[in-house]
């Protein structure tokens, strides 16, 4: 059985966790903030991302060491105010 959405929404949802691992954001604060909205809307920004393949590489090779969110993240802003390394 096909289920190429599901597959969809759980590849974006692990880029997400990477980008936030990489840029040392404290996950529990991260989806606790606004009851979890927060998280939520990260994770949704995530599925309607128009640059997958860009945030695959990133997190591949460019986001070692990162302290910024890619500029072409839809989570950039978001994820700068949570972010650890700055």
């Amino acid at each position: 059985m096909s289920r190429p959405m599901v597959d969809h929404v759980e590849q974006r949802g692990r880029h997400l966790d990477n980008i936030i691992t990489r840029l040392g954001v404290d996950i529990s604060v991260f989806r606790r903030a606004a009851h979890g909205a927060t998280f939520e809307l990260a994770r949704w920004n995530c599925v309607r991302c128009a640059h997958p393949s860009a945030c695959e590489e990133w997190i591949e090779t460019l986001g070692r060491g990162a302290q910024i969110p890619p500029h072409f993240c839809p989570n950039c802003e978001l994820l700068r105010a949570y972010a650890t390394k700055f």
